[in-house]
C-alpha cells in the first residue's frame, strides 16, 4: 500500500517510517488490525529485538508484545521512573542517553548516586 504510492525507494522508505511512527504514537487499544499487522510484519524481519531479546519466545508472545508497543519521546533530564519502585513498563532505548540512579546505603543516611550512564545510537 505504501510502496504503491511512491515511485522511488527513498520516498517509500520515508513514507513507511512516517506511517510506523504515526501508528506507534496511537494508543495500542485504538489501533486497527491492519496497523497491528504492519508493526508485527515489520518486527518479524531480522532485527536485534527479535534475534537477541525475544529469540526463544513463541510467536504468539512476540505478537502480543508487538501489539502493545508504543513510541515515546522523552525530553532531556526527564525522570521516567522512580528509584526502588516496581514498574509496569519496559523501555527500549532507540537513540539517546540514559542515566540510571541507584540508592547507596550509608550509615548516616540514604543518598542517590549515579550508577552508570550509557549512550545509544540505535537499537533495532
Amino acid at each position: 500500500m505504501i510502496m504503491n504510492s511512491c515511485e522511488h525507494r527513498p520516498e517509500g522508505v520515508l513514507a513507511l517510517q512516517q506511517n510506523i511512527t504515526r501508528i506507534l504514537e496511537i494508543d495500542p487499544s485504538r489501533r486497527s488490525a491492519a496497523e497491528h499487522s504492519l508493526i508485527i510484519g515489520l518486527l518479524k524481519q531480522r532485527n536485534s529485538l527479535r534475534d537477541r531479546i525475544c529469540r526463544n519466545w513463541p510467536s504468539h508472545q512476540f505478537q502480543n508484545l508487538c501489539k502493545r508497543l508504543r513510541i515515546s519521546r522523552v525530553k532531556a533530564f526527564r525522570k521516567i521512573c522512580e528509584v526502588d519502585t516496581r514498574g509496569t513498563t519496559a523501555f527500549l532505548v532507540l537513540r539517546g542517553g540514559v542515566r540510571l540512579l541507584s540508592k547507596v546505603n550509608s550509615l548516616s543516611d540514604s543518598k542517590y548516586m549515579y550508577s552508570f550512564f550509557f549512550f545509544v545510537k540505535f537499537f533495532i
